[in-house]
């Protein structure tokens, strides 16, 4: 009975600041829709059934990577102005970076979810480094984002999943926001235009689904309001999802801590085997050249 008393607790804590941060703006956000493992969620994977549980026409808005000091600030405006809710899935060493944003996104009433602690691609590592990876970043965006609390919403970077770590976190009762997707390929050097354009070709074509952008790049947030503009002109309505429970406080605690120092001596180790590789097939290119000559000397 307790911990039901403290998970009904937590949820009136997060709902009650979702109210309030759009009770002004409910014109503009056509509806919220709170997703979990009963509510648009496949039973066994955890992978959020967007052609399940949209309309046609119903878009969701997602941002990755961030947060940013600058580009994450302007979505953040453009987002208030426009009196609409996304979902953020925040990077834990970036959460770790700059908490104060991570709160004001939550206080602006969008839902925060979770994309690691240093943007791993996880089907490039062993499954202790992966779930080190998930928790440790969930347990730096709760750190940061506190009072307030995220969302069990992951997405996994460059969508790279795998079926034994997404049965993971269906375990632990995440919900996974993986393909299908419509993306703007925002991470290419591409121009806002270019964005606009392959966001709304997408979704013309598949008439409904979930938007991926990146909140970290200046051309996404100065490219964001045409893109609103187009989605009202041709009658797309935007949907906000929430979170129908959470996970328990503490939940991470466990969880090893990543450290910058920890990285930095990884990524160290990593560039020194590049340098040797590359000196031992220079080495290597150099007794080739070496025998070649001595060849050529006896012709």
């Amino acid at each position: 009975m307790r911990f039901l008393a403290t998970m009904a607790c937590a949820m009136f804590v997060f709902l009650g600041a979702q109210a309030a941060a759009i009770a002004a703006c409910q014109t503009a956000v056509t509806r919220t829709i709170a997703v979990g493992p009963s509510n648009g969620m496949h039973p066994r994977s955890g992978v959020f059934l967007s052609s399940d549980i949209l309309n046609d026409r119903e878009v969701v808005l997602t941002f990755d990577d961030g947060p940013l000091p600058g580009p994450t600030g302007d979505v953040l405006r453009t987002l208030d102005e426009h009196c609409l809710r996304a979902t953020f899935f925040i990077v834990g060493s970036m959460a770790r970076a700059n908490p104060d944003m991570v709160r004001r996104i939550a206080e602006l009433g969008h839902t925060v979810g979770v994309h690691t602690f240093s943007h791993a691609n996880l089907s490039n590592v062993s499954r202790r480094r992966a779930i080190r990876q998930i928790l440790g970043g969930y347990r730096a965006v709760e750190n940061a984002i506190a009072p307030y609390r995220a969302a069990p919403f992951f997405r996994f970077p460059y969508l790279a999943e795998s079926g034994r770590l997404r049965r993971y976190l269906a375990q632990q009762r995440f919900s996974v926001f993986s393909a299908p997707v419509i993306a703007g390929d925002d991470w290419m050097r591409i121009s806002g235009s270019e964005i606009l354009k392959r966001v709304m070709r997408r979704l013309r074509h598949d008439g409904k689904g979930v938007i991926l952008l990146h909140d970290i790049k200046r051309t996404t947030a100065r490219m964001l309001p045409q893109l609103l503009a187009a989605l009202q002109a041709e009658g797309f309505k935007i949907v906000h999802l929430v979170p129908s429970a959470l996970i328990p406080a503490g939940f991470a605690e466990s969880a090893p801590v990543i450290t910058a120092a920890r990285n930095t001596a990884r990524r160290r180790r990593q560039q020194n085997e590049t340098v040797q590789s590359l000196r031992a097939r220079r080495d290597a290119g150099r007794d080739t050249r070496r025998h070649a000559v001595r060849v050529e000397d006896l012709r």
